[in-house]
């Protein structure tokens, strides 16, 4: 699938229940040496209106298609969510990001539901990062409002210390 995912209007949409995850693997992507983790950004569209609860696996690849990490999250209509992926690899080596995703509940239905990618984020975890995150605090790394972009204030104050 060619593109950028975070294209507006751009979603994952099911397979039927009985039907493998569909997913979607974008990379490689040669990040810089110190950064270590992945925070995606998830949104389950509201409309058109279902009652399923979506599952969605996110990995964090080497070129080889070995997982460096990996997350579920599941997602309700309208609902918005976070996968953070911390992982370790040889320096100068390519990551891929892969989303796949199938239902954790189907009630029935023709209307599948649909989740966008609205934001990714790449940085080098810290203790302050974790301790904002934990806090729900916006000046981490995984509380993002509405359309607005993040502060990520505690990775420029962690060099401070």
């Amino acid at each position: 699938m060619p593109g950028s995912p975070f294209v507006p209007g751009l979603s994952l949409v099911s397979n039927p229940p009985d039907l493998e995850p569909v997913s979607i693997t974008y990379g490689p992507v040669e990040l810089p040496e110190p950064l270590d983790t992945i925070t995606i950004f998830l949104a389950s569209a509201a409309q058109p209106e279902h009652e399923h609860t979506l599952k969605l696996q996110t990995e964090i690849l080497d070129t080889a298609d070995g997982v460096l990490a990996d997350a579920e999250v599941r997602l309700i209509a309208g609902e918005q969510a976070v996968s953070s992926l911390t992982f370790s690899g040889p320096p100068g080596s390519g990551i891929q990001i892969r989303l796949a995703l199938s239902f954790a509940r189907f009630v029935g239905g023709k209307v599948y539901g649909r989740v966008e990618l609205p934001y990714v984020l790449a940085y080098r975890r810290n203790p302050l990062v974790d301790l904002f995150n934990a806090a729900g605090s916006d000046k981490g790394t995984e509380i993002r409002v509405g359309a607005v972009v993040l502060h990520c204030y505690a990775l420029y104050y962690y060099t401070l210390l």
